[in-house]
């Protein structure tokens, strides 16, 4: 079915084959194979099938929903308290547990607001966040890391007190 392609001459590589008589799936086909659109498509199929794959609903633990609003006061548990809450990644539910943020263990402080979402700079993607809250004053000094940014923590409900 695909054409003699010894029929036209090397002298016109544009047009080297003619696919005036070839029906339209076989030609699709011949341009994907040939063309390495089939490894492109093969990797959207791929994501497609990753986006449709059933959610996994972590795993809830006590004391990790308090439902805090802006303006309420909290303390901030011990160090010990946390740390049996993270993972060896020294994350809960993917959220860091940052070094800089020991400083603020034991301490009474205000919430600034709730974070329910969050762009990520580096890939303009905007994630959801749940029993997550901004407290004031409790920015990154940025010494571990060179920067300058002053960027809040982001503080999970699970690591503060209700006062």
């Amino acid at each position: 079915m695909l054409p003699n392609l010894q029929e036209k001459t090397r002298t016109e590589p544009c047009t080297f084959i003619e696919f005036s008589h070839v029906p339209k799936p076989i030609k699709f086909l011949y341009l994907l194979k040939n063309l390495a659109f089939g490894v492109i498509l093969k990797r959207i199929l791929t994501k497609l099938k990753v986006l449709k794959k059933p959610l996994i609903r972590a795993k809830s633990y006590p004391g990790e929903v308090l439902d805090l609003s802006a303006g309420e006061w909290v303390k901030v548990k011990s160090e010990q308290d946390i740390q049996a809450t993270l993972d060896s990644q020294q994350r809960f539910k993917g959220l860091y547990f940052m070094p800089e943020m020991r400083k603020y263990c034991g301490k009474n402080l205000r919430v600034f607001k709730r974070l329910d979402a969050m762009l990520v700079e580096s890939t303009h993607r905007l994630i959801k966040m749940k029993h997550t809250v901004l407290l004031e004053g409790c920015h990154c000094d940025g010494l571990a890391y060179s920067c300058d940014a002053s960027c809040f923590h982001y503080w999970r409900e699970i690591w503060l007190t209700r006062l």
